[in-house]
């Protein structure tokens, strides 16, 4: 599934400043989910809990934003007190594992989105 309207907008709307940077992670997400990042579970149970506890208080943004193909992004600050550190190591596991993606569709995607943060000003964003 590609990236176009809908899910741009959104993170145009939710990121306003966001640059090209983060929309190749967008792509790259959107793509590859969070497989890259597991390489074992007490591992990355562990650096879950040492990035939460870096993290400043912060439960005004949104708990989960879309990055479409079934991928969503789970905002640690808003996710704290909610849900276990556990649970949410657990779901990155399981979304992981999901991943089946190749690169010919990033390098597809990232060409057909070159123009999306270039109309962002004019992005309506209700809120």
């Amino acid at each position: 599934m590609e990236l176009r309207g809908g899910i741009i907008l959104q993170h145009n709307c939710i990121y306003p400043r966001w640059q090209v940077m983060d929309l190749v992670k967008l792509i790259y997400q959107n793509e590859f989910g969070p497989g890259h990042y597991i390489s074992d579970s007490e591992a990355s149970l562990e650096r879950l809990r040492a990035e939460i506890k870096g993290l400043p208080q912060n439960e005004e943004g949104p708990l989960f934003v879309d990055l479409g193909n079934g991928f969503g992004r789970l905002h640690l600050d808003a996710a704290r007190g909610k849900l276990s550190v556990e649970t949410i190591n657990r779901l990155f596991i399981l979304s992981a594992k999901k991943t089946h993606r190749k690169y010919a569709g990033f390098r597809v995607q990232t060409r057909s989105s070159k123009g999306a943060l270039r109309g962002r000003a004019a992005a309506i964003c209700s809120r």
